[in-house]
């Protein structure tokens, strides 16, 4: 059964103009020209590149239909509107995700391209309160059957994650972090129950699992395609077959442009860093528009400065209605961007993995009284690991404050 949309949150339509290494945002509020920069230029949307002729073309607001619309103007260089070029004197009605480009044909590596991604500004929403709007999280057990003894690995885990939300997943050595991942997104499922929005993960997985994505530690891709190849193959496998070429493309650029593949778009995989690699790999699956984004160790061996700016990449996913689930062992770089943390812990007990702490990560350190999130780690790690050993006083303490 469809889901009843409660209301629309209206935010005025916006470009988003990728120029070189630069991006910037230009709200639609009113009728603008869009050229190169120039001493006789004023009040429009002005970039640096030359491929831009001085008067380019205009973005047309209509306010009463509710909607914006583009012509080139003459150009010289012509403008590409989700990858064919406009006719003259054509005027395109823009949507959601539809990209405009300006490429220079003396320029064949596209170094001075400007990319130009609209967005409606609206958005659909649910009343916070909604229950429906939530990733419900019940374990009560996931357990396997190891030489003909059941072994308990995750034992009573419940928590309701918001729509929207980057999510931490932390926890001590063997606590079970990557078995809980799998139990949420039902590759392995637990006694229990997964709701996404109402829908359960387990018996809907069929329909479910084209709604999730994975991202796993060691990248997947084939070092002699290009970047733009990968993505077209990975459209071809997770987009609808029915889907028109150019909104097939719109999809792609978006994709490219979201997770900054823009510069490398022509460039062997083989040829990429680290960071833009992994940035791929997000990219493969993000393009099919999953709404559960699960990722493991996604900034491993990463320097500093990499990590972040991927952890802003995954920041800006969650804000695109998506929830994100990330397990790190370097979490402190990207403190502020996550919504929550999860901490699991291994009791000495029963050795079994059991949830620790839920909340934000500023609660997080309040909880455990801790400096930073590595210190969290080690408060719960065993003594001969270099933790503390207190994982059995914290799962009480926890379990005593949600009794």
């Amino acid at each position: 059964m469809m889901e009843e949309k409660i209301h629309v949150e209206h935010q005025a339509p916006k470009l988003r103009i990728v120029e070189g290494a630069e991006t910037k945002e230009y709200l639609l509020t009113e009728t603008v020209r869009f050229g190169r920069r120039s001493k006789n230029f004023s009040g429009g949307i002005e970039v640096a590149s030359g491929v831009v002729s001085r008067y380019h073309g205009d973005f047309t607001v209509d306010q009463e239909r509710g909607t914006v619309s583009y012509l080139d103007a003459g150009s010289t260089n012509g403008t590409w509107y989700n990858g064919r070029m406009l006719a003259e004197g054509e005027r395109c009605v823009l949507s959601d995700g539809d990209v405009l480009r300006v490429h220079g044909s003396e320029d064949p590596e596209g170094t001075m391209d400007v990319v130009l991604l609209f967005e409606t500004g609206e958005q659909e929403m649910l009343p916070a309160d909604d229950p429906k709007d939530v990733l419900s999280i019940w374990i009560e057990e996931r357990s396997v059957i190891n030489r003909g003894k059941k072994k308990t690995l995750l034992k009573d885990i419940h928590m309701d994650i918001p729509v929207g939300s980057m999510v931490l997943v932390l926890g001590g050595s063997g606590a079970g972090k990557t078995t809980f991942m799998n139990a949420v997104m039902g590759y392995e499922q637990a006694d229990g129950q997964i709701l996404y929005r109402g829908t359960d993960i387990y018996s809907e997985y069929e329909k479910m699992k084209y709604e999730i994505a994975y991202v796993p530690q060691q990248d997947l891709l084939r070092m002699n395609d290009t970047v733009m190849a990968t993505l077209e193959n990975a459209a071809a496998m997770h987009l609808p077959k029915g889907m028109a070429p150019e909104e097939v493309r719109a999809r792609i650029e978006k994709t490219v442009l979201l997770l900054g593949l823009d510069r490398v778009r022509d460039s062997l995989v083989g040829k990429l860093s680290g960071g833009q690699r992994k940035r791929l790999s997000i990219a493969v699956e993000y393009i099919g528009n999953p709404a559960l984004f699960f990722l493991d160790e996604p900034d491993s061996g990463l320097d500093g400065v990499m990590a972040r700016s991927l952890m802003e990449n995954l920041r800006t996913i969650a804000d695109d209605g998506k929830i994100v689930m990330v397990i790190s062992h370097a979490p402190d770089r990207a403190f502020e961007l996550f919504d929550a943390v999860i901490v699991l812990a291994k009791s000495s007990r029963d050795d079994t993995g059991h949830l620790v702490f839920f909340g934000s990560p500023t609660e997080a350190l309040a909880f455990f009284g801790a400096k930073n999130l590595e210190e969290v780690v080690r408060r719960i790690n065993r003594v001969d690991e270099g933790g503390d050993g207190k994982a059995d006083d914290y799962i009480e303490k926890y379990a005593a404050l949600h009794r």
